[in-house]
């Protein structure tokens, strides 16, 4: 069985917020694809000062796609750093924080060979990650 994947990124860069005129950069791209085996949607809650916890990505053996959102688990709060690790836990950590006063950060990789996940949470404040993933 394939599963078909899509998804799109939108940015627009303004140098001033009223009126926003999108003036240093309007970009948009969709990306349609039907050849992985797997693909699903996950969510977790890291619990703060979680360490290293493998996110299960179903039935992906090995993920092409990822895509990782963050944000508090209580909306009052402030987000915290999360940090994620590729396929083993003595990997480089790769920081997911939101830009600004925003809430939510995001991750998106497409990229072979992803076979496990580890996040963690060194901060104060419990996260939501929501984890879509597609590959064989």
């Amino acid at each position: 069985m394939s599963v078909r994947i899509r998804y799109s990124l939108k940015v627009a860069i303004s140098s001033e917020s009223d009126p926003e005129d999108k003036d240093l950069g309007n970009v948009s791209f969709e990306v349609v694809d039907d050849q992985q085996g797997e693909g699903g949607t996950r969510k977790f809650t890291l619990v703060a000062g979680a360490t290293d916890v493998q996110l299960a990505m179903g039935d992906v053996t090995t993920a092409k796609f990822v895509m990782i959102r963050t944000l508090p688990k209580d909306p009052l709060d402030t987000p915290v750093e999360i940090r994620v690790r590729q396929n083993i836990v003595t990997n480089e950590e790769i920081p997911i924080l939101p830009i600004g006063n925003a809430k939510e950060g995001h991750l998106l990789l497409s990229t072979p060979g992803i076979t496990a996940l580890f996040a963690s949470n060194p901060g104060g404040v419990d996260m939501t990650l929501i984890l879509a993933a597609a590959g064989d």
